[in-house]
């Protein structure tokens, strides 16, 4: 008998095109939720996530927005409201990561960076919490990174990241009791985005010096946000859940 602890509730996933995304909602899906799947730019992406979402029982509703801007992330929560009926989970999944020496940014790529990663979290966030307060209960996934340690040609990136870790202990701190709000921070992941920064072999002789001795998976992300959304996480909130092969202890 399929496991269904997500039954009956709908999930926001924002960069659902993406690597980590396509397993999220693949995930939430298989364990009962429907999907409001966000894209930006990527439609044939966000229709293969929407893809894996009904092979796996679940509706699901393509939703394009530019998380930079406010109203567009309040235009989400209400699409999502309007189509599916309701708002039980959020994963703020979306982001991105022009490399760039800090000598060399400029003031635009800092802009797009913190008002992709960090402002479109909090307003995402802020839209949807809205909707759970009133039902009495959500619960929202943010997405940090290994990164907040420093990453050369990162400063925009790993600063995104780490105010997300600050963002999220306030929120849970503020959304009490009725939403809880935690992060994953994952590590060095098979996706398209690490490549833009090293080649294969950099990527295996660095996965290599991991204790767990391999590159991370998107499924590994997502199994770690469907713990935060299910009942098993329900006295966890500010936390940060790192994924990353042990990559923060060495």
């Amino acid at each position: 008998m399929r496991m269904t602890p997500l039954k009956g509730q709908v999930a926001v996933v924002t960069g659902a095109s993406g690597g980590i995304g396509k397993a999220i909602c693949k995930a939430l899906a298989a364990g009962g939720a429907d999907i409001a799947a966000h894209y930006s730019k990527d439609r044939a992406g966000v229709e293969s996530a929407a893809s894996l979402v009904k092979a796996a029982g679940g509706r699901v509703e393509i939703i394009r927005a530019d998380l930079s801007l406010r109203s567009e992330t309040k235009n989400l929560i209400d699409e999502t409201m309007k189509r599916l009926g309701r708002c039980d989970i959020l994963v703020n999944n979306a982001g991105t990561f022009p490399r760039s020496w800090a000598l060399d940014l400029t003031e635009e790529e800092w802009d797009r960076v913190i008002d992709t990663n960090l402002k479109g979290t909090f307003f995402c966030s802020q839209a949807a919490a809205r909707v759970m307060k009133e039902a009495g209960q959500g619960r929202i996934v943010n997405m940090a990174s290994v990164a907040i340690r420093g990453i050369q040609r990162g400063a925009h990136y790993s600063a995104s990241k780490a105010g997300i870790i600050g963002l999220t202990r306030t929120l849970a701190l503020e959304w009490a009791p009725e939403v809880l709000v935690n992060c994953v921070a994952p590590g060095l992941i098979d996706t398209p985005q690490p490549r833009m920064g090293m080649n294969e072999g950099e990527i295996a002789e660095r996965a290599q010096r991991l204790p767990l001795a391999r590159i991370g998976k998107p499924e590994d992300v997502a199994e770690a946000v469907l713990f935060l959304v299910s009942k098993g996480s329900s006295w966890v909130t500010g936390q940060t859940l790192h994924v990353n092969g042990g990559d923060m202890m060495v």
